[in-house]
């Protein structure tokens, strides 16, 4: 192992938690069957304020550039209304924030969110090798239901408002302004629940209390494939499902680079399967099962999914478990047949399931690829033959569809509008197709989601965007210029009269689609006159998100990349949306009709409109247009 295993695991078993300082010992344990060497506890006492920042200044100072580095936290979480916050004060309108040991009623001690991401910056410096773990609640939300289960949420009274609040507050705006304006990208963040939930602390089989979320993750480690390394993303799916099918509103999640394999940084390829799981505890793979997904994700009776064991990040017929046929679709839930493969292992499923299922066949067109000149090597046909989202048709031209050309000794990729994405010398074709194929489905999804019609959700929403110029806006028109080294912001108002879940998504001049707004990957809620900019980071200061250009992509002219906003009524996993994403399928409201689409390569169409009496999500849709110079504003 390259460099040192470090892990600081802190632990604030305060308000009525009694298991936190039990998983510190337990995740420790986990951690050094990882290979951990360096593992330090804060708990007790020295969770206070002082002492967790101090042991994690430690951390930071002894990490060096080949380092393992883990921060796992269990104790209680907090958001709250910022009682500092005005318009344009530089403050964000609610805090969040880790309660220590000492926090108390006479003074507020809380971590701020926007602290830890300013500890995360510097640690991310030292090495790029982070994984933060909190298992904590990111809101501040009670359940009474949940308290009758036996269930302790990790969420505390929200209390803010001191004079060390203001002081806290007013200090770190000017440490923050070089945090990364969405969240570090070069860090993973496991989360025990989503921002508008709560994590629970929960009795388990030996009468001991635990956090649900670090009970599941020690678990989905310790069966992680002896000498084959997975990413975080399919050890999240196994986590989450644990996770809730004990309690069914406490989502697990990741956020950052998830594609990034086990304690490393090269990152798996990562298809996004749909979680399978069971009613009970079955003997064996066979019979009924349920896939989690219905039809927000495009699910559909008949549709044929490949079952992996859990940790699998990719679809390999020689060693699945067998194949899910779906029978019938109600709600987000799709109950499915299985068939156990012949010859594979047998042997019990992993309680809690959470095995991923891979789409084989979906009854859903391709996009065509207009495909022109007689240099043009027949592997490539068959390439897109194979492929689950393309398919050989039209003519070089077609202002609907990407097209690969044999020209000048090259594969010629260009999008529907005729720019040049990728060109591969046809000496080296063999070996390329990799890339071409990969850019086409690329293109595919960005085009659909440009195309996707407005939607029929009756909401408002006030968009602006716009350049940051020393620290003002400076508004932006539809189809305007803007250069590399411009920064830019965007901002969002619920101006309608009901709540509504809000992503932001870009698509690049290599028609990449990024999730724009990564700290809310299933929507940000917006309640009525609740707003929320892109460019502004997690302390409240408008600096806008630079501008860059791609390597690979001709700096001939401007291009055009886009901006794209989308409302729902209900929470979505926007991350469906962005490249990387592999779930297929089809759908039947508009919005999960047009997810679908976006993901599976589906037909072309405009305009079209989902049935508004077919039931499922309603958005709303609206699209920004501008023009990226290659050159620096003059």
């Amino acid at each position: 192992m390259a460099g040192t295993w470090r892990a600081l695991l802190v632990g604030s078993q305060t308000g009525g938690l009694e298991g936190v300082e039990g998983d510190v010992e337990k995740m420790a344990a986990a951690l050094a069957q990882q290979g951990f060497a360096d593992l330090r506890r804060c708990t007790g006492p020295d969770a206070s304020r002082d002492g967790i920042l101090g042991a994690y200044d430690r951390l930071i100072d002894d990490a060096r550039r080949d380092d393992t580095v883990c921060f796992y936290y269990s104790g209680h979480g907090n958001r709250a209304p910022n009682p500092s916050y005005r318009p344009g004060n530089g403050t964000p309108p609610a805090l969040q924030y880790l309660i220590p040991t000492d926090d108390g009623p006479d003074a507020f001690r809380g971590i701020l969110s926007f602290e830890l991401s300013r500890y995360l910056a510097r640690l991310t410096e030292q090495t790029r090798n982070v994984v933060v773990i909190l298992d904590c609640c990111h809101s501040a939300l009670m359940s009474r239901a949940a308290r009758d289960k036996g269930l302790r949420p990790k969420a505390a009274p929200s209390r803010v408002g001191d004079a060390a609040l203001g002081t806290l507050l007013k200090a770190t705006s000017a440490a923050d302004a070089l945090l990364n304006v969405e969240s570090n990208p070069y860090a993973v963040r496991l989360v025990a629940t989503e921002a508008q939930s709560i994590a629970y602390e929960r009795i388990d089989e030996s009468g001991q209390p635990v956090g649900a979320f670090t009970e599941a993750l020690r678990q989905a480690l310790s069966e992680l494939p002896p000498g084959r390394e997975v990413s975080w993303n399919a050890v999240m799916l196994r986590v989450r499902e644990m996770v809730m099918s004990r309690i069914p509103d406490q989502r697990p999640g990741v956020e950052g680079p998830g594609r990034r394999r086990v304690w490393a940084v090269d990152e798996a390829r990562d298809e996004r399967p749909l979680a399978l799981f069971f009613d009970g505890s079955p003997a064996a793979f066979g019979g009924e099962a349920k896939l989690r997904g219905g039809r927000l994700l495009g699910v559909v009776p008949g549709a044929t999914y490949g079952v992996m064991p859990a940790g699998s990040d990719l679809y390999a017929g020689e060693r699945s478990l067998g194949t899910a046929v779906v029978e019938d679709v109600a709600g987000s839930v799709a109950r499915v047949h299985l068939e156990a493969r012949p010859g594979a292992a047998a042997g019990a499923v992993p309680v809690g399931a959470g095995l991923p299922a891979f789409p084989l066949s979906v009854p859903f067109a391709k996009c065509r690829v207009a495909v022109g000149g007689a240099d043009v090597p027949a592997a490539l046909s068959a390439r897109l033959a194979a492929s689950r989202y393309l398919t050989k048709g039209g003519l070089p031209g077609d202002e609907q569809a990407p097209s690969v050309t044999a020209d000048g000794g090259a594969l010629v990729v260009r999008d529907p509008a005729g720019d040049v994405l990728l060109e591969v010398p046809l000496a080296d074709a063999a070996t390329g197709l990799d890339g071409v194929i990969d850019c086409l489905e690329r293109v595919a999804r960005a085009e659909d989601l440009r195309r996707m019609d407005p939607g029929q959700l009756d909401a408002t929403l006030d968009i602006a965007v716009g350049r940051v110029v020393n620290g003002q806006r400076v508004p932006m028109e539809e189809g305007e210029t803007v250069h590399v080294g411009d920064r830019q912001f965007l901002s969002v108002e619920n101006a309608g009269f009901e709540p509504v879940y809000v992503a932001v998504l870009g698509i690049d001049a290599a028609h990449e689609c990024q999730l724009l707004l990564r700290r809310a990957p299933r929507g940000q809620r917006l309640a009525p006159r609740e707003g929320l900019i892109v460019g502004e980071n997690a302390s409240g200061a408008l600096l806008g998100v630079e501008l860059s250009w791609l390597d690979g992509i001709p700096r001939d002219r401007p291009r055009r990349e886009s901006l794209i906003v989308i409302a729902a009524e209900e929470e979505q996993d926007f991350m469906l949306l962005t490249t990387g994403s592999g779930t297929r399928g089809g759908a039947r409201s508009a919005l999960e009709q047009r997810l679908e689409q976006i993901r599976a390569g589906t037909e072309r169409s405009r305009g079209t409109r989902g049935d508004a009496g077919t039931g499922g999500t309603e958005y709303l849709l609206r699209r920004i247009d501008y023009q990226l110079d290659p050159e620096r504003r003059s």
